[in-house]
């Protein structure tokens, strides 16, 4: 091959600034080439997004979308285009920039695991960033995915309605209790809920990161969805956790009910309230939660028309209240014996229906709500399953 004439270094710029198409499909044909500059050259990173009626890959700034139904006018053309082992007609978006394709096919998620997979054998440094499913995954669908192993992605995101099957709760529970940090929240007024689970296990030390705070903090939308955090075996640095507690303090995450951090080998609770409105835990100014339930920022006493929130045992545990801007109460909790680190939001904005998602938040149904819309999960391993 001719490339192969070339200087080294002139070899690898050359291929430098190729496209991630050229770069894949020339990787792809010539192994030779491939492995003399596999250490320098990736494709960019990896990203999948599974929608109901369509997928798409993306490939650094490259992206292929794979549609049941076409988007596109039928006057504009398509060309017989190949990356790796994939071979579709394609329109090309812009028409003179091979930035984005389209593509009209049955099977819309079969070809962006499948071309994940090669773009990972060929470049097994290539980083794979993110997974997203945004809506009910078939049964095809869902057999699709536990034949792949998505904890390869570095970050995973569910949504799926209250009713789904058990498959569905199943493969959601799964990424929970293998990643380091995830996130539960109800949306759409709690008929849907989405996780998101991420992994740092690429860093050595298993730290979050110190210029990254929590990994969410920098998505406004997702703030309004948070209402359950859950860390394990990843080290955060006080300074995360001041963040965290911060946002609640100033009301940007007015509906987090939980945070839970397991295998915290050492925390200094004052050094953690430094400089926040905190008080040891007093029973009597307390006990008001311990028979009502917070029902969207009002405290409503214990009817027949709501479901009790259980906050029993840690009423039992004590810890360190904390207030926020608006008077809204919280407390710190820190189990040096068991290593576990836990904050309670008593008086949460959080929708009834996400006050069901939590194991020590016990819910007791009454006549005014449907049962089966509830998903009670019981703890696993540090982390909790749907039921």
């Amino acid at each position: 091959m001719k490339l192969l004439k070339f200087p080294w270094l002139v070899l690898i710029n050359i291929v430098k600034f190729m496209d991630s198409v050229d770069l894949v499909n020339l990787s792809s044909t010539n192994r030779r080439l491939r492995e003399q500059y596999i250490s320098k050259i990736r494709p960019g990173g990896i990203g999948i997004l599974f929608g109901s009626i369509s997928a798409c890959i993306k490939i650094g700034e490259f992206v292929i979308v794979f549609e049941k139904y076409g988007s596109y006018k039928e006057t504009v053309p398509k060309e017989v285009r190949t990356i790796g082992p994939i071979t579709i007609d394609a329109v090309c978006l812009p028409p003179k920039e091979n930035k984005r394709w389209q593509t009209v096919v049955e099977d819309v998620y079969t070809p962006c695991l499948t071309l994940a997979q090669h773009i990972k054998t060929i470049f097994p440094e290539a980083e794979l960033n993110f997974f997203r499913c945004e809506h009910e995954c078939d049964a095809g669908t869902l057999q699709l995915l536990a034949s792949w192993d998505l904890n390869m992605f570095k970050e995973k995101r569910f949504e799926f309605h209250v009713n789904s099957n058990e498959n569905i709760k199943n493969l959601a529970n799964q990424y929970c209790k293998s990643n380091q940090l995830s996130v539960i929240g109800l949306h759409y007024e709690g008929f849907h809920i989405v996780t998101r689970t991420k992994s740092f296990r690429n860093n050595e030390e298993n730290e979050l990161p110190v210029d990254s705070k929590f990994w969410f903090s920098h998505c406004k939308q997702l703030d309004r969805l948070i209402n359950y955090i859950l860390v394990c075996v990843l080290k955060v640095r006080l300074e995360a956790w001041r963040h965290l507690i911060k946002k609640w303090i100033e009301g940007k995450l007015n509906k987090l009910v939980f945070v839970r951090a397991s295998r915290v080998t050492s925390l200094n609770m004052l050094e953690l309230t430094e400089g926040f409105s905190t008080h040891p835990w007093n029973d009597e100014e307390m006990i008001q939660f311990k028979a009502c339930v917070s029902f969207y920022g009002f405290i409503v006493h214990v009817s027949s028309f709501f479901r009790r929130t259980d906050f029993s045992v840690y009423f039992e545990q004590k810890g360190t209240i904390i207030c926020s801007r608006k008077n809204r109460k919280a407390s710190l909790h820190f189990d040096q014996n068991n290593s576990i680190f836990t904050m309670v939001v008593w008086d949460t904005q959080a929708s009834e229906r996400c006050l069901s998602l939590f194991p020590e938040i016990r819910t007791r149904s009454s006549f005014a709500f449907d049962a089966h819309i509830l998903l009670m999960p019981i703890f696993y391993n540090d982390f909790f399953l749907f039921h």
